[in-house]
């Protein structure tokens, strides 16, 4: 989604929890663009400097993205599955750092895992495992995974709940609204079986500008 925009001139990009460079590495094709992406993991950075090595125009830091600090702004702001990393307490911070650092005109995306409606913590586990659940069910049957990865896939992804902070989409848009941020555009990439009887829980990635 972001290609699009980079070619019609919007070329600074900021990628917060970068992971290992593989959004970096799919816009490396694209001309003028100024590339930064951040995240915690010095791993996942090392493999970020390997993967694009001799390639000046893109840097990488390793740094909670609550403490980066930069002196430019940026045309695009791409959080690819990391927002739900930050605690419910921090998540109003994040945006507020994103709004300080975005040009006018610039455009946020955010590619997040959206649970079924919940009003308490004990709702917000069974949502966050239901939502696994799905989800390994789904690649079974569609035969991205084997029967014997269910299991130890399960396993891992039910511990999730201690340090995963995803909201219900009621949730989500409402503290981007509340930081100033106008909702143009979204695209559901799964299910694309209505499992959960709400359109509105999934893979989504949703397109944000300043209000």
């Amino acid at each position: 989604m972001a290609a699009p925009h980079i070619k019609r001139g919007l070329k600074r990009v900021l990628d917060v929890g970068c992971g290992t460079g593989r959004l970096a590495e799919f816009l490396s094709d694209l001309p003028d663009i100024e590339f930064v992406g951040v995240d915690i993991n010095e791993d996942y950075i090392r493999r970020c400097h390997e993967r694009m090595k001799n390639r000046n125009n893109f840097t990488f830091f390793t740094k909670d993205f609550l403490y980066y600090n930069s002196a430019d702004k940026f045309d695009i702001i791409i959080l690819t599955g990391s927002f739900h990393h930050f605690q419910f307490s921090q998540q109003e911070r994040v945006l507020e750092k994103i709004q300080n650092m975005l040009n006018l005109g610039g455009i946020v995306f955010v590619s997040e895992r959206i649970l079924s409606p919940y009003a308490s913590r004990k709702d917000f586990i069974r949502a966050n495992k239901l939502y696994y659940y799905i989800s390994v069910a789904d690649q079974f049957l569609r035969g991205e995974i084997p029967w014997n990865h269910i299991i130890p896939l399960l396993n891992i992804w039910r511990r999730s709940v201690d340090f995963e902070y995803k909201l219900d989409y009621e949730k989500f848009i409402s503290k981007f609204r509340s930081a100033n941020f106008e909702l143009t555009d979204k695209i559901k990439i799964w299910p694309r079986t209505n499992y959960f009887f709400n359109e509105s829980v999934g893979d989504i990635i949703f397109t944000f500008i300043r209000a």
